[in-house]
């Protein structure tokens, strides 16, 4: 534990509240303080540097010599000679060098701390959450009586899946989620599409599909009224018989922040022994999914932020080779294509990283990433879900946005 300070107009009445009487005490005496116990201006900065941190530690040293020169014109010296005598020099840099030392130990041990704290903190969140989520599945339990303990939904089961569920990877959580699906619902054709800011197109994320039938990218215009009766209602949506013979079985929405983000796809399933309390079920399964799902988002972004450049979403070119490993293993264990290309920048333009992404983000979708290797300047773009004979379509068209913008490249 140390003490925390978050005003900061309290630390610095603190800071020079010391060295004004450390000031006065000294003017009162003559001067006879500071020069009979100069320890005690190395403990002021100590002090001060590992109380605040580092810039604390550095206000502490401006202030002292501040009141050096200040003092050396008062009495009547020579205020040139303190920044040339090597006794005066030396006792700077000393201070200096403390203020700086004890200062970033200060900062690095109170940011671990914090960083412990809130994986504490986040933790005991999970913890309580899991509780309520318990609490509530033991209430449905009790409801059930028999019934439910005679199902393969019993509160155990449940607890296991909540098990399954909990990971702090999207991509793990999806895959268990298929899992789930296929065990409980006994579902032989199942995916899990991203949704477009538009809402007018879903990007295949995963699937288990074994016949091959579920499409890369479905455009709800272009399907049946199935899609937007589930984003009008914000709900778990079941086919009837106005809807065309290819719609799937069951819709399921992933939220985040209010916002439908994800879209889980039943289909092949057997409807006719899905039961009131299998929906119940599912809707359990769905919320604890979109808030894993949620938490998982927000650390991986702070995972992923040292991957990039900095102020951009543009990955370096190391750990673009990450995302394409990863997109080759989703490609070998679910079938999911996915397209890799790049445009040699030339080397006498300089063409600042977040300008390119700027230029190419709002012609690229959400899902798609970006790269650049920075020795070679080449731009690097990675497209899931997106078939490899596409790319005399996409490419034609992200060069013609950057000629557009008079960005010069190797064709």
């Amino acid at each position: 534990m140390f003490y925390r300070q978050d005003r900061l107009w309290l630390k610095i009445v603190e800071v020079v509240g010391v060295f004004a009487l450390i000031v006065l005490i000294d003017l009162v005496t003559g001067g006879e303080i500071v020069s009979s116990i100069p320890g005690i201006l190395l403990l002021f900065v100590l002090l001060a540097a590992l109380r605040y941190g580092v810039n604390t530690g550095l206000l502490a040293f401006l202030l002292l010599g501040v009141y050096r020169l200040f003092y050396s014109w008062l009495s009547g010296e020579d205020v040139l000679l303190l920044f040339y005598e090597t006794d005066s020099l030396i006792a700077f840099m000393w201070l200096l060098y403390v203020a700086l030392i004890a200062g970033l130990f200060s900062t690095s041990y109170r940011e671990k701390y914090e960083s412990l704290q809130f994986h504490k903190e986040e933790i005991e969140d999970e913890n309580e959450y899991l509780k309520e989520t318990v609490d509530l599945l033991e209430e449905t339990q009790r409801m059930l009586q028999t019934k439910v303990l005679e199902s393969d939904h019993s509160l155990s089961r449940i607890y296991q899946v909540g098990i399954a569920l909990d990971q702090d990877h999207p991509e793990l959580i999806r895959s268990e989620a298929l899992n789930v699906f296929r065990e409980v619902f006994k579902a032989k054709q199942m995916a899990i599409y991203h949704v477009d800011q538009s809402q007018r197109a879903l990007r295949l994320l995963i699937k288990h599909d074994e016949e091959n039938q579920l499409r890369q990218t479905i455009l709800i215009e272009d399907r049946s009224s199935m899609y937007k009766r589930m984003f009008q209602g914000r709900t778990i949506t079941i086919r009837n018989i106005e809807d065309p013979e290819d719609s799937p079985v069951l819709l399921a929405p992933l939220t985040f922040e209010g916002e439908i983000r994800e879209i889980v796809l039943l289909q092949d399933i057997e409807f006719h022994s899905i039961t009131a309390h299998q929906m119940q079920v599912l809707s359990l399964v769905l919320d604890w999914m979109s808030s894993r799902l949620q938490k998982a988002y927000t650390l991986q972004l702070e995972k992923e932020k040292p991957k990039m450049f900095s102020g951009t979403g543009v990955y370096k070119k190391q750990f673009f080779n990450e995302l394409i490993e990863m997109e080759e293993k989703k490609a070998k264990e679910f079938g999911l294509p996915y397209l890799i290309g790049k445009i040699r920048l030339k080397s006498t333009v300089d063409v600042p990283i977040i300008e390119a992404e700027m230029m190419i983000r709002s012609h690229i979708r959400e899902i798609d990433r970006l790269g650049y290797d920075a020795g070679k300047n080449e731009l690097w773009f990675l497209f899931p879900g997106t078939e490899p004979a596409a790319r005399e379509v996409v490419f034609p068209r992200i060069e013609t946005v950057l000629r557009q913008k008079g960005v010069v490249y190797d064709a």
